[in-house]
């Protein structure tokens, strides 16, 4: 039986990749981004009960079990655990982990670690040791299917380089020429060594007659002379019968002269068609790369919200450098198998034509070339896997340090990060050095046969000159044109690394670009101006425990309603939902009778203006972050709803007023003056419902008042949500909803909440 191992892309997808290996051993391959889906991974892993919902979902029939690890082993030899199962355990970095247990043999399993490179063998004790007393066994039923859904994650790729047909056309054109002028190359360094072995030949025979001796080495006996006057054209020997040298010099000099004079010029026009063709390759190259580029960053764009909470910053990042690879490798693959193949079985036929028993040699050099390629496949892809997985967790944690280094200064933590930065770099260049090492004894291996097989070429070689089998010409040339033979056939062998590393930076980009976007060939809203209503709503991320619990709330149309509460009550996933940046597991969320996942999210959003707890700003202008909310809105808009919101008190006394470049989230600025930024962003917008989660936590009490000035000023129609901590600030509003636990326990105003003396009270305090 075959138990299949298959790698994590991700920190997080352990559980994943262990579905895919137990859906793989039953018969059906499935990409890990399918198995992320299934088991609904989120920012925090997957869970037990992810595992057999997921498992379910493809025909598989999971149970969770729990004991000690007796009641395993019992449950192994009894025939009640069947194998393979999952097993949740804890790693060596204390994190909660899944693996597959395939089998067991004498006093050891047999599991597959996502973690790791290839299946290993553990002891029962060690087992033991880290196992958290979980495992999920499976079962086929009637609805699972065999099948391969992984096939072509990197064939569609090459759809780039089809549509670049007139740029493949001309560089394929240029190389064949160019390979045309190598080969002439290779006819011309015939002729010319030929005709100087001729005339050095009947120079050797006219000493002779003339008596002179040779130095060692040199031909000097009559028998020999003979030999080699064979090599001699008939009517050139006669010019040496005659006596007549100078004239059968005179003879091959200008031909020799013509035919280098052509051979220079011949490589001019190569060096000329080398460059035309760099240039059409590094085109070809940017508009490969382009649109793979562009096509990953609008995918991940459109992807729903609820999809960014589940992965690292960095495993975004990493993937854009996972597109180089693939880039290289499409291009790589058309032009090498087009014209190394081409080149390959030209010289190869020549060879074969000019020495059927040295092009021997030269196969079995290849043969051995292809068994020592294959040899390193695996180690290749494996390092290549460790390289991109720790680039994507020092990004993540880089980022993540940055993004809160006032949080790290203020604790004096400097010390601990620079720590863990020294080991996740470090354990990154081990993997470097790991893979160039590889790479360095690969190359050594590689020149080594090379060589053994030059020394073997000339041995052989000079051994057929000696035999009157070959001419010296001809084993030269042969020595010559070898290198013609041998850099395709080794483009053609080593094409394999290239694409098994783009074949894994293939299936993490196709993590992201299988997932679904958002599904907008929906009806848009004229307007947003109804009641909304969620109807027992209920809600959780991911499989964990629901956030609301069939949750009912009401905001009439052109009211100001609150949602007050402690942290995690479900306050902000209200707001979320709202966005539809997630959908509801049961219940529904309506506004005027008709369900929000009835209409375009873009066009739903275009009603609403949404003022999250972090304000995120852009490295650009303070007017042009303002009008995100309205790109239509004109300047004097931007400076009048600026004035409103008591932005124009510190913008005006900026170098460049509001046309001042802020930095990345703001981070010139203050809390209060982000906060103010976010506000005049989304009055700007004019939208139907306004959502203001925590909006003006950081501002002082003036500035506060301001905003609930403006925000009693709007039009009466518009509807608005607020979420707040301070009571205070929602003591006038239509409708105070008190969320407890993701229910919501009291309704009404201010004064009639106080009056129930209940939880309202208590946190009203």
């Amino acid at each position: 039986m075959k138990y299949p191992h298959i790698k994590q892309h991700d920190e997080k997808d352990c559980g994943a990749a262990c579905l895919c290996m137990i859906s793989e051993y039953h018969g059906l391959k499935i990409p890990i981004a399918k198995a992320r889906s299934l088991i609904k991974v989120d920012n925090i892993g997957a869970n037990v009960y992810g595992l057999v919902d997921g498992a379910q979902k493809i025909g598989l029939n999971g149970e969770g079990l729990g004991g000690s690890f007796e009641e395993l082993n019992d449950g192994i030899i009894s025939g009640e655990v069947k194998f393979p199962f999952v097993a949740r355990i804890i790693n060596e970095y204390g994190y909660e982990h899944y693996v597959v247990v395939w089998k067991i043999k004498k006093n050891s399993y047999l599991i597959s670690d996502p973690g790791c490179q290839r299946k290993s063998t553990v002891t029962l004790e060690l087992f033991k040791q880290c196992w958290l007393g979980q495992i999920v066994t499976f079962e086929k039923t009637e609805k699972f299917h065999t099948g391969n859904e992984r096939k072509g994650s990197f064939r569609k790729f090459f759809k780039y380089i089809i549509k670049q047909k007139k740029l493949v056309t001309c560089v394929c054109v240029l190389s064949l020429i160019m390979s045309i002028i190598n080969v002439t190359g290779s006819f011309v360094f015939n002729y010319v060594v030929k005709e100087s072995q001729h005339t050095v030949i009947t120079k050797q025979i006219e000493d002779e007659r003339n008596g002179q001796e040779y130095e060692a080495g040199v031909i000097s006996n009559k028998e020999n002379s003979d030999h080699l006057s064979q090599d001699i054209p008939s009517a050139d020997r006669n010019l040496v019968a005659d006596g007549k040298i100078d004239s059968l010099i005179s003879k091959i000099m200008p031909s020799l002269k013509s035919v280098c004079i052509t051979a220079i010029l011949l490589y001019i026009l190569k060096m000329i068609l080398d460059i035309i063709r760099g240039k059409a390759m590094a085109k070809m190259s940017k508009y490969v790369e382009f649109p793979l580029t562009m096509e990953f960053y609008d995918h991940l764009i459109d992807l729903p919200a609820g999809f960014y909470g589940n992965r690292n910053t960095g495993e975004y990042m990493s993937r854009f450098k996972d597109t180089a690879y693939i880039k290289s490798a499409i291009s790589n693959a058309t032009l090498t198998i087009i014209l190394d193949s081409m080149m390959a079985v030209a010289s190869g036929l020549f060879l074969c034509w000019l020495s059927p028993k040295l092009f021997l040699i030269t196969c079995i050099t290849i043969f051995v070339y292809t068994i020592i390629l294959l040899a390193f496949r695996k180690p290749l892809s494996d390092v290549n896997y460790k390289m991109m997985e720790s680039d994507s967790i020092v990004t993540s944690y880089l980022k993540e340090t940055i993004d809160g280094i006032e949080t790290i200064k203020s604790y004096n933590y400097m010390i601990h990060v620079k720590k863990k930065v020294r080991a996740l770099y470090g354990e990154q260049l081990d993997h470097g050095v790991r893979g160039n090492v590889m790479g360095t004894i690969l190359g050594s291996i590689m020149t080594m046969v090379s060589s053994i097989s030059m020394v073997l070429l000339l041995w052989t070689g000079a051994n057929l000159c000696i035999k009157g089998q070959l001419m010296l010409s001809d084993l030269l040339v042969f020595y010559y044109m070898m290198g013609y033979f041998l850099q395709p056939v080794g483009n053609l062998v080593n094409l394999q690394p290239t694409i098994q590393t783009a074949m894994v930076a293939a299936e993490r980009l196709n993590d992201i670009l299988d997932a679904e976007k958002e599904n907008n060939d929906k009806r848009s809203p004229h307007d947003l101006k109804e009641d909304i209503i969620f109807d027992k709503v209920v809600f959780s991320y991911g499989n964990r425990e629901p956030v609301l619990k069939e949750l009912s709330l009401t905001c009439k149309a052109g009211t100001k309603t609150a949602l007050v509460g402690e942290s995690g009550s479900g306050k902000t996933t209200i707001a979320k939902l709202l966005m539809a940046f997630h959908e509801v597991e049961t219940g529904e969320v309506t506004i005027g009778n008709i369900p929000i996942n009835d209409y375009s999210p873009i066009e739903l959003r275009k009603h609403i203006s949404y003022i999250s707890q972090t304000t995120s700003l852009f490295a650009d202008t303070i007017m042009n972050n303002i009008k995100i909310g309205n790109p239509n809105a004109s300047d004097e808009d931007v400076v009048d709803i600026c004035k409103k919101c008591g932005i124009d008190s510190f913008a005006e006394k900026l170098p460049m007023g509001y046309n001042t470049k802020i930095e990345e989230n703001g981070k010139n600025l203050s809390g209060g003056q982000r906060q103010r930024l976010a506000i005049a962003r989304a009055l700007i917008r004019k939208p139907d419902i306004l959502i203001m989660d925590e909006a003006t936590s950081n501002l002082d009490t003036i500035s506060e008042k301001m905003i609930r000035d403006i925000i009693d000023s709007l039009p009466k129609d518009i509807t608005i949500l607020i979420i707040a901590h301070r009571l205070k600030t929602v003591m006038n509003c239509d409708n105070i909803c008190v969320v407890k636990d993701g229910r919501i326990v009291e309704e009404g105003k201010h004064d009639q909440l106080l009056a129930q003396n209940g939880y309202y009270s208590q946190i009203w305090g």
